[in-house]
């Protein structure tokens, strides 16, 4: 074809066939490429031509050609001997267009093109321009892991692996950004490595650009000032039969500002990210899969992101160093140790066991599952939990002070086996310990309780055969309305005793204060229509004068858990009675 075609090529021109990529953030789909045919500069008209295209890079050391994109084309010139092709929907000789890294390596455009069988080149272009808004970093910031591997194997996961070197050197050079490309099996990194600050390494893909730290002690990567990691699959090839404290990224001094994105972290010794208390202000955790070990039981208390214990202080007070986890995947594994943290912030994740502090302060929980743990106890000052989908029971650990538990939906409900068969049978997925009234607790469902009853001279108590008591709460906050029922039953020995009737009620719902300050009415009835009278702001323990001679109806206030009093003093003769109903809003 040489003798007979003036091949010349004309036109390159780059344009993104797909808006959506352009606006989203993805490479382009395909470019438009031009070129035009002649004979002795006469075009070739209407003619059938085959044009092959290769994207290639060369690489620095060694110094070789690597062709990253080869298609090829069937196209017909137009009438001035131009044919138009569309890079990128050819038919593909090797690579996958959407993978080629624009940013790594300068890229260069091989055009062949054929009549006859035999393809013959246009001079080869450095593309100057790309088919994509790239400005964020320049190519002269970019520099790949391999341009430092001197000729040596460093992707074979070997022992004798020189990854570690060669992501060292790439750090240590003037270049902004390290790319690291897909491994033949994995890059083998053997100690520590700095990430300077404001220095980023990005992979090819979180699920197979993988490095890997086959050590039982150690840290994999120090993350200085500023310092970004995206795209990586890190593996601490951690072995049940180990000990070990391996970390896979390590958190030091006052460095912080760091951002991990898209990447894969598992199995190491020790939890992955560990924080000191002072290092990571500002940080951001997006797109993460991570979890110490596949086998980690739900309640193990080493968790795979862990925060030091100590509090850092400013000035002698807590100061805050705040921390953002987003998207998180833990596949409901052991998740933080919050340690003496101030301000973390989690959302829209799925998460696993979670341990408190008395020292931990600030921690918000929004929009997430939390799974696999037995019990959660939130501990420490200032921590919330909201609109969440919740398995664990939650406790509020004593002492702990403007904790709030609201707007969230509860998988803690054991009815039958929580609420009527237990001995004071309390299923209420939220427990307030505080042993004060300044938390916020939201339960958007009705909690059941079986509550104990008794006569206050110890006179026996016998509601009859088949007779069902039961008592049952919401709490919204520190304001609490609770019913308490009683169906009689049959037989001639019922009794309601000769002393005062007296009802339990769940500890985490007892009032605070002594008395207690009524919000709203109180109610309680004796067979069919006999109701006593609204009570207003009543504090409780104030005995109430009933339409019924004899009987009156009070709620004591001890915190001991004694409960609602039925007050008997004359009694009311039981065979009359048929149900007692009652029910009160308080303030905790």
């Amino acid at each position: 074809m040489k003798n007979n075609f003036l091949l010349f090529f004309l036109i390159l021109c780059c344009h993104n066939l797909f808006s959506q990529s352009s606006v989203s953030g993805f490479p382009p789909q395909a470019f438009y490429h031009q070129v035009f045919v002649s004979n002795a500069n006469v075009p070739i008209s209407n003619s059938t031509v085959t044009i092959k295209i290769t994207i290639y890079y060369t690489q620095i050391t060694p110094s070789i050609t690597v062709n990253e994109y080869v298609e090829t084309h069937t196209a017909t010139t137009d009438y001035f001997g131009i044919a138009t092709i569309i890079v990128g929907t050819g038919t593909v000789n090797s690579g996958v267009f959407r993978n080629i890294k624009w940013r790594i390596t300068p890229k260069y455009l091989k055009t062949e093109i054929t009549a006859s069988g035999t393809f013959d080149n246009i001079p080869d272009i450095q593309m100057l321009s790309v088919p994509y808004t790239l400005a964020k970093d320049p190519l002269s910031d970019w520099v790949s892991i391999w341009d430092f591997a001197n000729g040596r194997k460093i992707d074979d996961n070997t022992g004798t692996s020189n990854a570690t070197q060669a992501l060292i050197d790439a750090l240590n050079s003037p270049a902004k950004v390290i790319y690291i490309p897909d491994p033949q099996t994995a890059y083998r990194i053997t100690s520590t490595i700095t990430i300077p600050p404001n220095k980023k390494i990005v992979g090819a893909n979180k699920f197979t650009t993988k490095l890997t730290f086959a050590k039982a002690t150690g840290k994999m990567f120090n993350l200085r000032d500023g310092a970004q990691i995206d795209n990586l699959y890190l593996d601490g090839l951690a072995q049940d039969n180990i000990v070990g404290s391996s970390n896979a990224l390590y958190f030091s001094g006052y460095d912080g500002h760091q951002q991990v994105s898209n990447c894969k972290i598992i199995n190491f010794y020790g939890p992955c990210v560990y924080f000191e208390s002072s290092a990571g202000s500002q940080c951001v955790f997006n797109n993460i899969e991570i979890y110490k070990s596949e086998n980690a039981s739900v309640d193990n208390v080493d968790c795979a992101i862990v925060i030091d214990p100590l509090v850092y202080l400013v000035n002698g007070e807590p100061a805050a160093v705040t921390r953002k986890f987003i998207n998180l995947e833990t596949l409901g594994k052991p998740s933080f140790d919050f340690g003496g943290c101030a301000d973390v912030l989690i959302n829209n994740s799925f998460l696993g066991k979670l341990v408190y502090s008395e020292n931990s302060r600030g921690v918000l929980i929004s929009n997430c599952r939390i799974a696999n743990a037995n019990s959660i106890v939130v501990n420490g000052h200032n921590n919330t939990i909201t609109g969440c989908n919740i398995k664990p029971r939650i406790t509020i650990a004593s002492g702990s002070d403007k904790i709030a538990i609201t707007g969230n939906s509860y998988n803690h409900y054991n009815i039958d086996n929580l609420g009527y068969n237990s001995p004071n049978g309390i299923d209420d997925p939220v427990l307030d310990m505080s042993g004060n009234n300044r938390n916020a607790i939201g339960l958007e469902r009705t909690v059941l309780y079986t509550p104990l009853y008794s006569s206050s001279d110890g006179s026996p108590v016998n509601f009859g055969t088949g007779s069902r008591i039961r008592g049952e709460y919401t709490r919204s906050n520190d304001v609490v309305t609770l019913t308490l029922e009683v169906d009689m039953g049959t037989g001639s020995g019922k009794s309601l005793g000769t002393g005062d009737l007296q009802f339990s009620i769940p500890d985490q719902i007892i009032p605070k204060k002594s008395p207690a300050v009524i919000l709203s009415h109180i109610q309680a009835q004796y067979g069919t229509g006999v109701i006593f009278s609204s009570l207003g702001n009543t504090i409780l323990a104030t005995t109430i004068t009933t339409p019924l001679p004899g009987l009156s109806c009070y709620v004591t206030a001890l915190t001991t858990g004694t409960g609602f009093f039925l007050k008997n003093n004359v009694p009311y003769p039981v065979a009359n009675v048929t149900a007692i109903r009652l029910s009160i809003t308080y303030s905790l």
